[in-house]
């Protein structure tokens, strides 16, 4: 991986515009964290051979991906309050390759049509607790499932898999 530095001094910064400047750094942020998140992710998965190991890793896995869920929804919004709905779209869609034009068009085309699915997470399971719809979870439970949790002497973890 090759990294490059850019170095941009404050009075540069000040000569954006308010919405270029929160556009710029709120995105410098959000890539940072959806590549640490990846990262988390790629790392997490692991095929232990003990059942209960690989059981809470795939927890971890899970609770990660409810993460960058989360993440992925509230980057849309940021998007289309930031980019979309200001003149920065208009203002600088010029300026990129056609690949970044294509892939622009495919965001908005997923989020408007298919991309509902990932708000419904996010509010339901991923940013915040919905106990309506937990009691509802647990009550579509078979009367045999079992609420396993896990133990050790640093930490718990606990989780259901049917």
């Amino acid at each position: 991986m090759k990294l490059y530095k850019i170095s941009i001094p404050k009075r540069k910064l000040r000569s954006l515009t308010e919405r270029e400047l929160l556009f710029l750094v709120q995105m410098g942020s959000i890539l940072n964290e959806v590549n640490a998140l990846e990262r988390l992710i790629f790392l997490s998965y692991k095929s232990p051979d003990n059942q209960i190991e690989l059981k809470a890793q795939k927890y971890q896995s899970f609770f990660l991906l409810l993460l960058l869920i989360g993440k992925l929804w509230e980057i849309w919004r940021l998007l289309q309050n930031l980019y979309f709905k200001g003149q920065l779209s208009k203002e600088y869609e010029s300026y990129l390759p056609q690949e970044g034009k294509d892939s622009l068009k495919y965001i908005k085309n997923y989020y408007s049509k298919k991309g509902a699915w990932l708000k419904r997470v996010r509010d339901k399971i991923s940013f915040h607790y919905d106990l309506d719809s937990l009691r509802k979870e647990i009550d579509k439970m078979p009367d045999d499932a079992e609420f396993e949790m896990y133990l050790s002497e640093d930490q718990g973890n606990s989780l259901y898999i049917s």
